[in-house]
């Protein structure tokens, strides 16, 4: 997975589209210092958004229990905690950090084909020999 930025999060959190567009135009124009209050800001926001979410998550499992008429298992709340990080993982994966996954994509694609036109020119090269 990408790593996490302050960007990517500013990107990803539920702010409203006006605010996430003014921060990241104005972010990497901001001292350092202004930038490190916004960045702890954006990761507190983000861990509140995790509790939130993880909160979501154990409401359902428990009614599901208590309808099943069973008990929590012992890994029940790391089960809930791996199934919030995949659930938001995926969301970033699908909200707008395709544009990093493209970026890297493309990169792949461009090692492919140097890798590719070396193996070429090698072959080139023995046939020329050979000949």
């Amino acid at each position: 997975m990408t790593e996490l930025n302050t960007k990517i999060l500013i990107k990803f959190l539920p702010f409203s589209e006006e605010f996430k567009k003014e921060m990241l135009e104005r972010y990497d124009k901001l001292s350092l210092g202004q930038q490190s209050v916004i960045t702890e800001h954006i990761w507190n926001a983000y861990y509140d958004y995790f509790d939130i979410k993880l909160q979501e998550n154990f409401d359902k499992e428990m009614a599901e229990l208590e309808k099943k008429k069973l008990q929590p298992s012992v890994n029940f709340y790391r089960k809930l905690v791996d199934k919030t990080n995949k659930e938001i993982k995926d969301r970033l994966l699908k909200s707008g950090e395709s544009s990093q996954l493209e970026e890297a994509r493309v990169a792949m694609e461009k090692i492919v084909r140097e890798i590719q036109a070396s193996k070429g020119k090698k072959i080139q090269e023995q046939t020329a020999k050979s000949s």
